[in-house]
């Protein structure tokens, strides 16, 4: 069964809207070549602010740890890890979906 990983990253203050621009034109492309097109990138509106969240599905931990591997190496990715330093700070969690509430992609793997 598939995993899904949650990335949240904290933005320094009244940067948001300019981390997202420098993710739109230098690490979106990039990080989707590698690791697939997300299935949400989202930012909080309530509540906590000033944070980014994705959420991207993989095969299984190998294939996400051989995904991410690849995309730490490639030089754009490098580069974009340079220049958009308005991260304060990240939190990572991998979740699995119960067999009774399947997202639409497993159901199709299924």
């Amino acid at each position: 069964m598939a995993i899904y990983e949650e990335r949240i990253y904290e933005i320094q203050p009244g940067r948001l809207g300019e981390y997202l621009q420098r993710y739109k034109e230098l690490g979106y492309d990039v990080q989707t070549k590698h690791l697939g097109r997300p299935i949400g990138y989202f930012v909080s509106e309530i509540g906590d602010l000033n944070l980014v969240i994705q959420l991207r599905r993989y095969d299984s931990h190998a294939d996400r740890d051989c995904r991410r591997a690849a995309m730490e190496s490639d030089p754009d990715w490098i580069h974009y890890r340079k220049v958009n330093s308005l991260q304060i700070s990240q939190k990572n969690r991998i979740l699995k979906s119960q067999e009774f509430c399947l997202l639409n992609d497993e159901e199709e793997h299924e």
